[in-house]
């Protein structure tokens, strides 16, 4: 490990045991995200998201590798946890996700949450893909994916494990599509 990975370690670590709200950027993306540090694994970060409108929005798994920068506290962060406490926002239970490996993020994620964003910034720059994980193995994770509409494609997508650089559930547009394909 370099010593800038140890110090976005020590920083997220510390974060985590306060309870502070970060601010991470990633070197294939633009952009941040904000949320509060859920677990640490050997390569990845998991985070309980906040949303630009000051909301829970689920979690978010990335590549340690991958992040360039880390706020602790993030910018504004004051503000953001007071105005989450004046709005009754109550910040959802830790899920007990494994981050050993990629493999075990998927499967524990997928047995807890009903979808799976799977995200490949550096192959596919803007585009996601979202859906059940159905296997994994050496082509990569076969998901039943859903589109835009909430319905069920009728093909499977695989998608390489190597080119995944982030995995998002639980939040609000995984939630919607859930529930309007849930009524049909």
């Amino acid at each position: 490990m370099t010593s800038d990975t140890l110090e976005l370690r020590a920083t997220l670590t510390s974060a985590r045991v306060q309870g502070t709200l970060v601010r991470v950027y990633s070197s294939v993306e633009s952009g941040w995200a904000e949320g509060f540090v859920v677990d640490i694994g050997r390569d990845s970060l998991l985070l309980c998201l906040i949303a630009d409108l000051i909301v829970y929005n689920g979690f978010q798994a990335m590549r340690l590798a991958d992040l360039s920068e880390v706020q602790a506290p993030a910018p504004h962060a004051e503000f953001v946890e007071r105005a989450l406490a004046l709005r009754n926002e109550t910040r959802p239970a830790d899920p007990p996700v494994d981050l050993s490996s990629l493999e075990s993020l998927l499967w524990s994620a997928s047995a807890i949450f009903d979808l799976v964003t799977i995200h490949r910034e550096v192959v596919d720059p803007g585009v996601c893909y979202i859906g059940s994980v159905e296997t994994i193995g050496r082509e990569g994770v076969t998901l039943r994916t859903l589109d835009a509409d909430a319905r069920w494609d009728e093909e499977r997508e695989i998608v390489p494990l190597d080119d995944i650089t982030r995995v998002d559930f639980g939040g609000l547009y995984e939630a919607a599509l859930s529930s309007v394909s849930a009524a049909g």
